[in-house]
Protein backbone atom coordinates (compact mmCIF):
# COMPACT_ATOMS: atom_id res chain seq x y z
CA UNK A 1 0.00 0.00 0.00
CA UNK A 2 2.81 2.09 1.10
CA UNK A 3 4.29 1.72 -2.98
CA UNK A 4 1.03 2.90 -4.23
CA UNK A 5 -0.37 5.54 -1.61
CA UNK A 6 3.00 6.63 0.11
CA UNK A 7 2.34 8.37 3.15
CA UNK A 8 2.47 11.97 3.07
CA UNK A 9 3.09 15.05 5.89
CA UNK A 10 -0.54 15.79 6.68
CA UNK A 11 0.61 19.68 6.46
CA UNK A 12 3.10 20.18 3.59
CA UNK A 13 2.32 17.12 1.58
CA UNK A 14 5.54 15.37 1.24
CA UNK A 15 6.25 12.10 1.66
CA UNK A 16 7.62 10.80 4.61
CA UNK A 17 9.42 7.46 4.46
CA UNK A 18 9.21 6.74 7.83
CA UNK A 19 5.17 6.53 7.84
CA UNK A 20 5.33 9.31 10.45
CA UNK A 21 2.15 11.60 10.44
CA UNK A 22 4.57 15.25 10.08
CA UNK A 23 7.75 15.26 7.65
CA UNK A 24 11.19 15.91 9.98
CA UNK A 25 11.21 19.31 8.84
CA UNK A 26 7.62 20.29 9.87
CA UNK A 27 7.60 18.39 13.09
CA UNK A 28 11.03 20.26 14.04
CA UNK A 29 9.19 23.48 12.92
CA UNK A 30 6.54 22.57 15.50
CA UNK A 31 8.34 21.43 17.79
CA UNK A 32 11.50 23.74 18.51
CA UNK A 33 9.66 24.60 21.50
CA UNK A 34 9.01 21.53 23.63
CA UNK A 35 11.67 21.97 25.68
CA UNK A 36 10.83 25.48 26.85
CA UNK A 37 7.44 23.82 27.59
CA UNK A 38 8.39 21.32 29.48
CA UNK A 39 9.83 23.92 31.74
CA UNK A 40 6.26 25.24 32.06
CA UNK A 41 4.16 26.13 35.56
CA UNK A 42 2.09 22.86 36.32
CA UNK A 43 -0.95 24.70 37.19
CA UNK A 44 -1.16 26.99 33.61
CA UNK A 45 1.40 25.75 31.44
CA UNK A 46 3.65 29.20 31.07
CA UNK A 47 7.47 28.64 31.19
CA UNK A 48 9.37 30.03 33.86
CA UNK A 49 8.44 31.36 37.51
CA UNK A 50 8.64 29.41 40.74
CA UNK A 51 5.81 27.03 39.82
CA UNK A 52 8.08 25.31 37.21
CA UNK A 53 10.44 24.22 40.30
CA UNK A 54 7.06 22.53 41.55
CA UNK A 55 6.89 25.11 44.75
CA UNK A 56 3.92 27.40 43.87
CA UNK A 57 1.91 28.80 41.44
CA UNK A 58 3.07 31.36 38.84
CA UNK A 59 2.56 34.77 38.48
CA UNK A 60 -0.21 34.40 35.65
CA UNK A 61 -2.12 31.39 37.59
CA UNK A 62 -1.15 32.66 41.09
CA UNK A 63 -2.67 36.31 40.96
CA UNK A 64 -0.06 38.57 39.16
CA UNK A 65 -1.31 41.61 37.49
CA UNK A 66 -3.51 39.83 35.33
CA UNK A 67 -3.81 36.56 36.44
CA UNK A 68 -7.06 35.21 38.01
CA UNK A 69 -5.41 34.29 41.12
CA UNK A 70 -7.96 32.43 43.59
CA UNK A 71 -10.53 31.75 40.70
CA UNK A 72 -7.72 29.82 39.13
CA UNK A 73 -9.47 26.33 39.26
CA UNK A 74 -7.24 24.06 36.71
CA UNK A 75 -5.25 21.52 38.99
CA UNK A 76 -2.58 20.68 35.92
CA UNK A 77 -1.71 21.99 32.08
CA UNK A 78 -0.01 19.90 29.74
CA UNK A 79 1.23 22.09 27.11
CA UNK A 80 2.58 20.64 23.95
CA UNK A 81 3.94 23.30 21.80
CA UNK A 82 4.38 27.62 22.19
CA UNK A 83 1.69 28.93 20.16
CA UNK A 84 4.07 30.55 17.43
CA UNK A 85 5.02 30.91 14.15
CA UNK A 86 4.64 27.60 12.37
CA UNK A 87 2.32 26.04 15.52
CA UNK A 88 0.07 28.72 14.77
CA UNK A 89 -0.48 28.46 11.60
CA UNK A 90 -1.08 24.30 12.02
CA UNK A 91 -3.23 25.19 14.70
CA UNK A 92 -5.42 27.31 12.79
CA UNK A 93 -6.06 24.90 9.58
CA UNK A 94 -6.71 22.32 11.90
CA UNK A 95 -9.81 24.14 12.92
CA UNK A 96 -11.78 23.39 10.14
CA UNK A 97 -13.19 20.03 9.26
CA UNK A 98 -11.59 19.52 6.40
CA UNK A 99 -8.34 19.29 7.96
CA UNK A 100 -9.08 16.83 10.78
CA UNK A 101 -6.08 14.84 9.57
CA UNK A 102 -3.69 17.76 10.89
CA UNK A 103 -5.37 18.21 14.49
CA UNK A 104 -5.47 13.80 14.64
CA UNK A 105 -1.60 14.15 14.26
CA UNK A 106 -1.36 16.71 16.78
CA UNK A 107 -3.26 15.12 19.54
CA UNK A 108 -1.26 12.29 19.04
CA UNK A 109 1.65 14.07 19.69
CA UNK A 110 0.40 15.78 22.66
CA UNK A 111 -0.92 12.54 24.21
CA UNK A 112 2.51 10.86 24.39
CA UNK A 113 3.81 14.38 25.82
CA UNK A 114 1.09 14.08 28.47
CA UNK A 115 2.14 10.25 29.28
CA UNK A 116 5.72 11.42 29.27
CA UNK A 117 4.59 14.12 31.74
CA UNK A 118 2.58 12.01 34.00
CA UNK A 119 5.01 9.01 34.33
CA UNK A 120 8.20 11.82 34.94
CA UNK A 121 5.45 13.26 38.44
CA UNK A 122 4.17 9.38 39.13
CA UNK A 123 0.66 11.69 38.81
CA UNK A 124 -2.62 9.28 37.73
CA UNK A 125 -4.31 9.24 34.07
CA UNK A 126 -7.79 10.87 34.23
CA UNK A 127 -10.78 9.11 34.85
CA UNK A 128 -12.59 10.72 31.55
CA UNK A 129 -11.32 12.98 28.78
CA UNK A 130 -13.80 15.83 27.39
CA UNK A 131 -13.50 18.97 25.10
CA UNK A 132 -14.37 22.13 24.58
CA UNK A 133 -17.37 23.00 23.04
CA UNK A 134 -18.49 25.49 20.34
CA UNK A 135 -21.90 27.33 19.85
CA UNK A 136 -23.59 25.32 17.04
CA UNK A 137 -23.34 28.21 14.56
CA UNK A 138 -19.34 27.88 14.71
CA UNK A 139 -19.28 24.15 14.26
CA UNK A 140 -21.55 25.20 10.99
CA UNK A 141 -19.27 27.80 10.09
CA UNK A 142 -15.91 25.44 10.21
CA UNK A 143 -17.56 22.16 9.27
CA UNK A 144 -17.20 20.37 13.00
CA UNK A 145 -15.40 20.75 16.23
CA UNK A 146 -11.77 20.38 16.06
CA UNK A 147 -11.36 20.35 19.82
CA UNK A 148 -14.36 17.22 19.91
CA UNK A 149 -11.47 15.38 17.50
CA UNK A 150 -8.27 16.41 19.73
CA UNK A 151 -9.97 14.78 22.63
CA UNK A 152 -11.48 11.65 20.96
CA UNK A 153 -7.94 11.03 19.62
CA UNK A 154 -6.12 11.65 22.74
CA UNK A 155 -8.91 9.57 24.90
CA UNK A 156 -7.96 6.51 22.35
CA UNK A 157 -3.93 7.11 23.10
CA UNK A 158 -4.22 7.03 26.92
CA UNK A 159 -6.83 4.44 26.69
CA UNK A 160 -9.71 6.62 28.63
CA UNK A 161 -13.18 7.25 27.75
CA UNK A 162 -13.94 10.22 25.97
CA UNK A 163 -17.24 11.75 27.10
CA UNK A 164 -19.21 15.08 25.69
CA UNK A 165 -19.64 16.34 29.26
CA UNK A 166 -20.78 19.54 28.56
CA UNK A 167 -22.70 22.02 26.05
CA UNK A 168 -22.48 25.95 25.30
CA UNK A 169 -25.34 27.44 26.24
CA UNK A 170 -25.11 30.43 23.95
CA UNK A 171 -22.84 32.55 21.68
CA UNK A 172 -19.51 33.07 22.67
CA UNK A 173 -17.69 36.30 21.50
CA UNK A 174 -13.97 35.24 19.86
CA UNK A 175 -11.89 35.37 22.74
CA UNK A 176 -8.53 36.95 20.58
CA UNK A 177 -10.59 40.35 20.15
CA UNK A 178 -10.96 40.90 24.04
CA UNK A 179 -8.79 42.13 26.69
CA UNK A 180 -7.95 39.96 29.59
CA UNK A 181 -10.80 41.13 32.21
CA UNK A 182 -13.27 40.63 29.10
CA UNK A 183 -12.61 37.44 28.15
CA UNK A 184 -13.38 36.37 31.59
CA UNK A 185 -16.61 38.00 31.49
CA UNK A 186 -16.92 36.82 28.20
CA UNK A 187 -17.27 33.07 29.28
CA UNK A 188 -18.99 33.33 32.61
CA UNK A 189 -22.10 30.73 32.45
CA UNK A 190 -21.58 30.12 28.89
CA UNK A 191 -21.08 26.48 29.70
CA UNK A 192 -23.20 23.50 31.33
CA UNK A 193 -22.77 19.98 32.25
CA UNK A 194 -25.44 18.45 30.27
CA UNK A 195 -28.23 16.79 32.72
CA UNK A 196 -26.82 13.32 32.13
CA UNK A 197 -24.09 13.74 33.82
CA UNK A 198 -25.14 15.57 36.85
CA UNK A 199 -24.44 13.85 40.06
CA UNK A 200 -28.16 12.93 40.11
CA UNK A 201 -31.79 14.30 38.70
CA UNK A 202 -34.48 15.45 40.45
CA UNK A 203 -35.56 12.13 41.52
CA UNK A 204 -32.65 11.15 43.20
CA UNK A 205 -30.51 8.87 40.71
CA UNK A 206 -27.29 9.45 38.69
CA UNK A 207 -27.49 7.76 35.59
CA UNK A 208 -23.37 8.30 35.36
CA UNK A 209 -21.92 9.47 38.40
CA UNK A 210 -18.64 9.29 36.87
CA UNK A 211 -18.48 12.99 37.47
CA UNK A 212 -18.54 13.28 41.15
CA UNK A 213 -15.31 12.89 42.63
CA UNK A 214 -13.58 12.01 39.58
CA UNK A 215 -10.48 13.34 37.47
CA UNK A 216 -11.38 15.09 34.36
CA UNK A 217 -9.14 16.02 31.72
CA UNK A 218 -10.18 18.88 29.19
CA UNK A 219 -8.69 19.24 25.53
CA UNK A 220 -8.72 21.80 23.78
CA UNK A 221 -6.16 23.32 20.57
CA UNK A 222 -4.90 26.31 22.22
CA UNK A 223 -4.67 28.47 25.65
CA UNK A 224 -4.15 31.69 25.17
CA UNK A 225 -4.92 33.46 28.54
CA UNK A 226 -6.91 30.54 29.90
CA UNK A 227 -10.24 31.87 30.77
CA UNK A 228 -12.04 29.95 28.10
CA UNK A 229 -10.68 26.28 30.04
CA UNK A 230 -10.41 27.78 33.67
CA UNK A 231 -14.34 28.67 32.99
CA UNK A 232 -15.06 24.77 31.77
CA UNK A 233 -13.05 23.84 35.28
CA UNK A 234 -15.32 25.61 37.47
CA UNK A 235 -18.01 24.19 35.75
CA UNK A 236 -17.15 20.55 36.25
CA UNK A 237 -16.48 21.04 39.79
CA UNK A 238 -19.35 22.70 40.72
CA UNK A 239 -21.19 19.42 39.67
CA UNK A 240 -18.92 17.32 41.84
CA UNK A 241 -15.26 16.75 39.92
CA UNK A 242 -12.52 16.04 42.22
CA UNK A 243 -9.96 17.30 39.85
CA UNK A 244 -9.91 19.23 36.52
CA UNK A 245 -6.15 19.04 34.13
CA UNK A 246 -6.09 20.40 30.76
CA UNK A 247 -3.90 19.30 27.57
CA UNK A 248 -3.56 21.93 24.94
CA UNK A 249 -1.85 21.68 21.47
CA UNK A 250 0.20 24.96 22.26
CA UNK A 251 -0.05 27.70 25.19
CA UNK A 252 0.35 31.47 24.14
CA UNK A 253 3.24 33.09 26.28
CA UNK A 254 3.65 36.83 26.46
CA UNK A 255 6.41 38.35 25.44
Amino acid sequence: MDLVLPPTCVLCSRQTPGGGDFCQDCLTRLSVSRPKMRMGCRWCGVPGGASAAKKGRCTVCGGGASGPGKGWRIDRTHALWSYEEAVRGMVVASKYGRHAAIAVAAAGHLASEILRDLSGDMDPLPDMVTYVPSYWTRRLSRGGCSAETLAVTVANKLDRPFVSILRTRRPIAKQAWLGDRQRISNVRDAFVVKKSYLPSDRFGRAPFGRIKGGHVMIVDDVMTSGATTNEVARVLKLAGADRVSVGVIARAIRQ
